[in-house]
């Protein structure tokens, strides 16, 4: 179909904005466009948003969250990599997934502020998707929530798992998908080290070739998970290296080998492949068995 200028196809791709002070949010949903993904809803509340949540979402219990990285809330960046993963990722999705939520948070443009205090922005989301939880609940859906985390936005993902675990583990996890995670290689040993247990999998993508987290460990120094991977196995935690990839699009990221999950069309195949619940996948001729704990 022939888009008119201006005119969005509707998606059940829901947001949730953080803004800066840590206590705003902004609850819509997004639209496409021909080339770009926009904000073509905004709700007035959390319950006007919840209610339509539910129209759209009535008895499937699998929700898929996308959290992005830092610096990533700017409006064009959202609205190209947007478009490339509601096209080709979440779209494809759709039966798995009928609803998708990226939780958007406002980025302080100092990096060391943000490693300190990105965690909390993690706990204020949690509060939001416990209360919509709930709401599921009381219409008599139990959600099994899936992630898929960028960079820096896997910070904000541990801050929701140890909010959850501080509420005694009210989530059901399934699979995580953790890309080019800027979070300690450490973080199964200490601070998720409960984690491979309760979710269904968890999914660890590697480039040791990454600059922009050569740059991030200038900046504050630790081994990141994103370039070297966790420090030692664990059960039901796999990881899968994207550094041989070579179908970058795009000139920064093919420079910082960092934005791989949208920008290499062999990676966003094998998302779609994991998301679908498979679990043998192959890249660059490698093949891998994540197994789905639990399935049958």
């Amino acid at each position: 179909m022939k888009l008119k200028k201006n005119t969005l196809v509707p998606t059940s791709h829901f947001y949730i904005y953080l803004l800066k002070d840590g206590k705003s949010l902004k609850f819509g949903r997004y639209g496409m466009g021909s080339t770009s993904l926009l904000s073509d809803q905004l709700y007035a509340d959390f319950y006007e948003f919840a209610s339509h949540f539910a129209e759209i979402h009535p008895v499937s219990d699998r929700v898929l969250v996308y959290i992005h990285g830092f610096m990533a809330d700017f409006e064009l960046f959202e609205q190209k990599a947007g478009y490339i993963l509601q096209d080709q990722i979440f779209k494809p999705l759709s039966d798995t997934y009928p609803v998708v939520i990226s939780l958007k948070w406002e980025t302080s443009p100092d990096y060391r502020t943000s490693v300190m205090t990105v965690e909390n922005t993690g706990a204020t989301f949690y509060k939001v998707l416990q209360s919509l939880l709930s709401h599921q609940k009381s219409l008599g859906v139990n959600l099994t929530w899936s992630f898929l985390c960028h960079s820096m936005g896997n910070r904000v993902f541990s801050g929701i798992a140890k909010a959850d675990q501080a509420a005694f583990q009210i989530f059901h996890f399934g699979t995580i998908c953790m890309m080019a995670a800027d979070v300690p290689s450490s973080i199964f040993e200490d601070e998720l080290e409960w984690l491979p247990k309760l979710a269904e999998r968890i999914i660890v993508f590697v480039n040791a070739k990454d600059r922009t987290l050569e740059i991030a460990n200038w900046l504050v120094t630790y081994p990141r998970l994103g370039k070297t991977g966790p420090l030692g196995p664990h059960q039901n935690v796999f990881v899968i290296d994207a550094t041989p990839i070579n179908d970058h699009e795009g000139l920064v990221p093919k420079i910082s080998k960092h934005r791989y999950y949208y920008a290499s069309a062999s990676i966003r195949a094998m998302l779609c492949s994991i998301f679908q619940g498979n679990e043998k996948v192959v890249l660059k001729g490698v093949q891998y068995f994540l197994p789905i704990k639990g399935k049958k």
